[in-house]
Order: structure tokens, then sequence, then C-alpha cells
């Protein structure tokens, strides 16, 4: 506050400096008044002309002592408090109010560190729950991959039950065109053409064969498809295992690859030998078919007169 006095009236101006400190600036603002008030002894008056602003007040008094000037303010919520200013020089004013200005400037930078640590640390927090969610994700697809490659290595243990019993049928059908064979030959030494002819038929029966055939060779393609999708499987896994323990620095619990591969080795071996034990039946079972064939037609049955 400053005023001047003239035969006991006071006319001067009263500025008012508050701050706000945000992480954006100070907040300092400066609201300056016009004040008038009279004087009676040691005794103020003062009237604040413009917006209440020093303490919502816009009439205050004031005691001086000692170049201290104890003002009471009312309250705008009933009462009244007082503030002591102390009489100094605008010099003195200007250098208090830079200090004030460098205190709120500071605090304003303390915001801002710590708003920036919220951020950064928010952001680490969200990096820590995305790693923690793409770890979780790459062990689930470990685990699928792995569970996808014993699946279909329980599947290639329970060969088809099927097998045999198609076998069989191919077998047997070779077995029973050898018959007609020695049938056709024990006809034609009796000179009987008729029952010739007709047992004759027996060397082209072969469709119950060629099905059971067609059920072979189908089983052994998807046998050996399944071969090619358990080896596709098995890379992938254990290229995603190693990735995972590179990645995070630690095993994945699952159990050990060499495990897997020991029964992968262990069912392909005997999976194989089945399919080429039904390999060299089907292609025993063309040979010996095509040579009945061949055979039947070529015998006769010739009547001879008695």
């Amino acid at each position: 506050m400053t005023w001047t006095e003239s035969a006991g009236q006071l006319l001067g101006s009263l500025q008012t400096v508050t701050a706000t400190p945000t992480e954006l600036d100070a907040g300092i603002k400066a609201v300056n008044s016009v004040i008038r008030g009279v004087f009676l002894g040691n005794n103020y008056q003062f009237t604040i002309e413009s917006s209440p602003v020093f303490f919502g007040a816009t009439a205050i008094s004031g005691v001086v002592t000692k170049d201290i000037l104890t003002l009471t303010i009312p309250s705008n919520k009933g009462g009244f408090t007082s503030t002591k200013l102390t009489k100094t020089t605008l010099e003195k004013f200007s250098t208090s109010l830079k200090d004030f200005e460098a205190k709120m400037e500071k605090r304003s930078q303390e915001l801002r560190s710590i708003a920036k640590e919220k951020v950064r640390k928010a952001a680490e927090e969200e990096q820590k729950a995305f790693e923690a969610q793409k770890k979780l994700s790459d062990f689930q697809l470990i685990l699928t991959k792995r569970s996808g490659a014993e699946e279909l290595l329980e599947d290639l243990s329970s060969f088809p039950v099927e097998i045999a019993d198609n076998l069989k049928i191919v077998k047997d059908n070779i077995t029973m065109r050898q018959q007609t064979i020695g049938t056709l030959s024990l006809l034609s030494s009796k000179n009987d053409c008729y029952e010739f002819n007709v047992a004759k038929v027996g060397i082209y029966e072969i469709e119950a064969a060629d099905n059971a055939k067609g059920i072979l060779e189908r089983i052994v393609n998807e046998t050996r498809e399944k071969f090619e999708l358990l080896d596709g499987n098995l890379k992938n896994y254990k290229d995603d295992h190693r990735l995972y323990v590179y990645t995070y620095k630690q095993d994945t619990g699952l159990p050990p690859i060499n495990v897997l591969d020991a029964k992968t080795t262990r069912v392909k071996s005997e999976v194989a030998k089945q399919l080429n034990n039904i390999d060299s039946a089907l292609k025993k079972y063309n040979l010996d078919s095509a040579s009945l064939i061949s055979k039947g037609e070529s015998m006769t049955c010739v009547v001879t007169s008695p």
C-alpha cells in the first residue's frame, strides 16, 4: 500500500499480488486498486474503490505503531481478521516481489517435475502391463503349439483299427482268386466248360478288395500328411520356445523339449513300420492281382469229343 496525506485525507493505491502455482506456470496475478481514506491520530480508515480483492473486503481500518500498519479487515463470513504491513521502500518491495515470484516459479517447476514423474510412472506401469500381457500371450501361443503337437502324436499313436480288417480283406481276396484258379484248372481237366465259364468270373471279383485298398491308401496318405504337420508344429514350437527363453530370460516351465522329441521319434518309427507294411501289402496285392487275372484269362476250356 502507498498513499499520500493532505489535511487528514488519504489517497493512494493498493497492489495485491497472489500466486497459484501449477505445473504450467507460477500463476502470479497482480491487481491494482485505488484507495481513499482519512487519518485520525494513529488511526487510518481506508476504502477500496475498485474490486474487493483485499481479503474480500471493500473497507479496512488500521493503526500505525512503530512503522507497522496493523489492518483490521471485516470478513465476508463474519468477524474480523488482522494483518500487519511493515513500512518499506519501493526498492525493497520490488526485491521482495521478485523473491516471491522466484519462489512461486520454483514451486511451479517442482509441480512440473511431479507431473512428469507421474506421467513417467504411468507410462512405465502401462509398459509393464503391456509386456506382462505380451509375455502371457507368447506363453499361451507356445502352449497351444505344444498341445497341437502332442495331440497329433496321440492321434498317430492310436493307429486306425480298420487297418487290420482291410488288410485281411485284401489278402483274403488274393486267396479266393488263387482258389478260383485251382477250380478253373480242375474244371478244365474235366471238360466241364459251363462250370468253368461260371467260375472264371471269380478272377474279376475285386470290388471289395479295391474298396479296402482305397481305405488303406487314404489312411497312408493322411498319416503322412500328419507327419508333415507334426514336423511343422514341432519346428514352430521349438523356435517360439527358444525366442521366449531368449526374450524373457526364463524357461517356460513346460516339460523338456527332448522328452517331446523322444516321444516323436518313437511314435514316428512305430507308425512308419506300419505304413511300410501297408505299402508292401498293397504292392503285393497289385502284383498278385495282375498275375492272377492274366493267368485266369489265359486259361481255356475245350470240349473234346468222346
